[in-house]
């Protein structure tokens, strides 16, 4: 489901089961249409050692109220070693395409979020100590690394750093209840470190343009979190 005036975002998951010693697989959504018409937006590809798990995807737009189909086709090929041919070109132990599609409901732009946020602030300790900031170094521009383990409820964060009253938008995260993530997030506008300082604030805001840049985020946590006066370590030579 979807309100006009939102992306829909889509993903596709690859549940990595082969061996992993000297192969490679690679794959592309090579078409994406919406209600049989092919569209611009959207379409990534990829290659990785082994069979590994994950899951990608991007968004396209929606403009009509209705119920419509997404169709992806995606082509996936396995390498084994780096076999090539006389001309250099790869050669492949297996080449496959699969179209998968899924139907959806786009709602009027003035209909109800889809997102809904909880206000527990019971959860808020839990979430504390389930998301850490790992890592805040200036490397050609502040670069902090969050680690986030088994949140107790669906996330969707705007997060910033404070540094000397300044905010600095680091961008979105969003995760579903129980699952976890490593993110390494950069401000915008912020090439060189302020003078004079040497500690910033981590603020964490509710926000569910985050969650809607998901599949599965629905219900997630409302209020904010703020990890104050983290070290900002020059970067090590």
């Amino acid at each position: 489901m979807i309100v006009i005036g939102d992306k829909l975002f889509y993903a596709v998951e690859f549940l990595g089961r082969g061996p992993s010693r000297d192969w490679k697989t690679g794959y592309e959504i090579s078409a994406v249409e919406l209600d049989g018409i092919p569209v611009d937006d959207g379409g990534s590809s990829g290659t990785q050692s082994g069979f590994p798990r994950g899951s990608r995807g991007t968004s396209v737009n929606v403009v009509t109220v209705g119920r419509h189909t997404l169709t992806l086709k995606v082509s996936h090929w396995a390498q084994y070693g780096n076999e090539v041919d006389a001309a250099g070109k790869r050669v492949d132990r297996y080449t496959g395409t699969v179209t998968l599609r899924t139907a959806f409901e786009a709602f009027a732009p003035n209909s109800p979020s889809l997102v809904k946020q909880i206000d527990e602030p019971s959860l808020r300790p839990r979430l504390l100590k389930a998301i850490l900031p790992s890592r805040a170094e200036f490397a050609k521009g502040l670069a902090i690394d969050l680690r986030v383990s088994t949140v107790p409820i669906g996330v969707g964060f705007h997060v910033y750093a404070r540094i000397k009253n300044e905010e600095y938008s680091l961008g979105r995260i969003s995760l579903r209840q129980g699952a976890s993530n490593n993110y390494s997030l950069r401000p915008d506008g912020l090439d060189t470190p302020p003078v004079d300082a040497d500690t910033f604030d981590l603020i964490l805001r509710s926000d569910e343009s985050a969650a809607k840049q998901t599949v599965d985020v629905f219900r997630i946590w409302q209020g904010e979190l703020v990890f104050r006066d983290l070290p900002m370590n020059p970067k090590k030579k």
